[in-house]
């Protein structure tokens, strides 16, 4: 099942496209990388499917539910979108955090215990949210995500600015939500090297365009174990 499509959708900033016709489909228990440059498309996309931005044409959908569909913002509810910083309350503690977005969502907060010992964060206590380090408040903002069961993420670049144990804490978690709770994702990321660790499609976008789609079989094949220099002849128009 196509659990994510968009087809021709085209955003523009004063006329300037920031996506141009790009068409994609994202595949019930993928994860499907979206790979980029800084300012190719990546965050214009995720913000308009997630109706946080307004297309200027083309369409998309949502567990099969049309742009244009009035039952799509009750579909967006089995939907979690992470886009640039982490939000929470700072002076609240992982729990606090946690059972204020169960308020929020109308959700039982018996499942907060069990999320918080997925992501890691069980043994933090009362210490605030402002105390974190990015990896962990990157792993907060996950498990604030996972109230609810959804299923689908659209994660903007969820590595970005982490040490290594942190990007290595972050994946980990992603692949367990994917295999354990059969959550599709959708990941963006300027760095190949490290989606192609976990991801399991990806489709490159460069000044708008969708240029290029396969699979994680594909890329090996086309790449010859040289992500950077493939990545580089890519988007520099040489394939």
């Amino acid at each position: 099942m196509k659990i994510l499509t968009t087809d021709n959708l085209t955003k523009k900033y004063y006329g300037v496209p920031a996506l141009d016709g790009v068409t994609l489909s994202v595949e019930e228990g993928e994860i499907y990388g979206l790979v980029g440059r800084n300012g190719a498309g990546k965050t214009t996309l995720i913000r308009v499917v997630a109706g946080l931005a307004r297309k200027s044409s083309g369409a998309y959908s949502v567990f099969g539910i049309s742009d244009g569909d009035k039952n799509l913002n009750a579909a967006r509810k089995d939907m979690r979108v992470m886009v640039e910083s982490a939000t929470f309350y700072p002076g609240l503690s992982a729990e606090r955090n946690m059972r204020m977005q169960c308020t929020l969502m109308g959700e039982d907060p018996a499942c907060i215990p069990q999320i918080l010992h997925e992501v890691e964060l069980d043994g933090v206590g009362k210490k605030p949210a402002k105390n974190f380090s990015l990896g962990m408040r990157q792993r907060l903002a996950i498990a604030m995500a996972m109230i609810g069961s959804p299923r689908l993420m659209l994660l903007d670049e969820p590595t970005n600015g982490l040490d290594p144990e942190g990007i290595y804490r972050i994946r980990e978690l992603l692949i367990k939500l994917n295999r354990e709770r059969g959550v599709t994702m959708l990941v963006s990321s300027h760095i190949l090297p490290e989606l192609s660790k976990f991801a399991t499609r990806y489709g490159f976008i460069e000044g708008g365009r969708l240029i290029k789609e396969l699979t994680h079989e594909q890329l090996e094949e086309e790449c010859g174990g040289d992500l950077e220099s493939y990545y580089m002849r890519l988007i520099g128009g040489g394939i």
